[in-house]
């Protein structure tokens, strides 16, 4: 298993793959609309057509909009695949998981590309650990702690059909 968020030149070469060709910002879907709280399937094929560079426009979309994050649930593809902004670059996430996490709970006010204006009072974990499949199809492992585990909570909750608002 590898630990991409410590692997320097893995992630230099995933960002500039995610960098080349055209890109389109994606509308992201409002809640109430129930696409948010459907049943997201796991991903296998990492070739699918239009798959790399639907993971493009995510993370055009979220430097566009200035945003931490982004669900592939929120811009109507209902598959498990979730981009972060963890140490201040995308981190691409195919089926994650939390897997481990510590004792302390933050709580914390967040806000939702999905939601409008609302903000939301949310309990975190500080500290998880979580797998995940990058764009090449490897399972790996990061351990995550603060804003960014907060972060990665709340996508994961989105590809779990789970918002703020719920």
């Amino acid at each position: 298993m590898t630990d991409s968020v410590s692997t320097q030149s893995g992630k230099a070469r995933m960002i500039r793959e995610l960098s080349k060709g055209p890109k389109v910002l994606l509308g992201i879907i409002q809640h109430p609309d129930e696409r948010l709280h459907a049943t997201n399937r796991a991903v296998g094929d990492f070739n699918a057509p239009g798959l790399k560079e639907f993971v493009q426009n995510m993370v055009y979309t979220i430097q566009r909009l200035r945003a931490v994050g982004l669900a592939a649930p929120q811009v109507e593809w209902n598959i498990k695949l979730a981009v972060a902004i963890v140490n201040r670059r995308p981190l691409v996430m195919f089926n994650p998981e939390i897997v481990e996490h510590g004792d302390e709970e933050i709580s914390i006010k967040e806000s939702c590309l999905s939601c409008g204006d609302a903000e939301v009072e949310v309990k975190r974990w500080n500290d998880i650990r979580i797998e995940y499949d990058n764009i090449s199809g490897t399972r790996c492992s990061a351990r995550i702690i603060g804003i960014d585990a907060i972060v990665v909570q709340h996508e994961i909750d989105h590809l779990n059909g789970k918002l703020i608002v719920d």
